[in-house]
């Protein structure tokens, strides 16, 4: 089971899982809702294909009950959304599951950080802006093509430009977790030992993908098939 964190990049996992490895695999996303796949997934709660890619609109509904699942792999992010994607997957009392992370380099985070910030600026300057100059804010923004406004602002009853409060909590969680992450990068594995503080007490010391498959992608799929 593998999350993803685009449409584009589930889609290249799924032709490269079939090319290099051979392997079936279906892949989900909000355009999969009104597929017949989609439904027998929901239904069933297994899936027969070798490996399942989904973006998290799995890890916000959707459940996996099959047992026979051994790795479950999910991308870089914060805690909330970490455990949302891990408890997709119920396992029975004696299952385990190897779980692989991605782990971010300290380009992305600072990348994370600075779209966390653009848009927290987004509010401000809006909140600053004068009620009579908001549509037209709006509209500016609009035309930058800052997508980020449909889920930043929301159009009140009367008609103005409002901050979704909710939102704006979430880029101040966001914020301080990149932060941190950023601050303590140079220490190592700094971001493996938070997740397995998420985890709690049972978590096992992390191995690299690099420790266990020097082939890439095509020798990671090959040594999960044989564990």
């Amino acid at each position: 089971l593998i999350f993803v964190s685009s449409v584009q990049q589930g889609k290249e996992l799924q032709r490269r899982i079939g090319a290099a490895a051979g392997r079936s695999a279906a892949f989900f996303s909000s355009q999969s809702k009104t597929g017949k796949r989609w439904s027998q997934l929901l239904q069933e709660q297994r899936f027969p294909q070798d490996v399942l890619i989904t973006t998290r609109v799995l890890g916000s509904g959707g459940t996996v009950c099959d047992r026979s699942v051994r790795h479950i792999a999910l991308p870089f992010c914060g805690k909330t959304e970490f455990l949302q994607m891990l408890g997709r997957c119920r396992l029975g009392l004696d299952d385990t599951v190897q779980l692989c992370i991605e782990v971010p380099t300290i380009q992305k985070i600072n990348t994370l950080l600075a779209l966390v910030r653009r848009k927290t600026a987004a509010i401000e300057r809006a909140r600053r802006c004068p009620p009579q100059e908001k549509t037209a804010l709006l509209q500016q923004m609009w035309e930058e093509g800052r997508q980020e406004i449909n889920s930043l602002f929301y159009i009140s009853r009367s008609g103005e430009l409002t901050v979704n409060e909710l939102a704006e909590e979430k880029l101040r969680q966001l914020e301080a977790f990149y932060s941190n992450l950023a601050g303590r990068y140079r220490e190592s594995g700094c971001y493996e030992q938070q997740v397995l503080s998420w985890l709690g007490p049972d978590g096992e010391a992390p191995r690299y993908l690099g420790e266990v498959a020097p082939d890439g992608l095509s020798g990671f799929l090959s040594h999960c098939a044989g564990s």
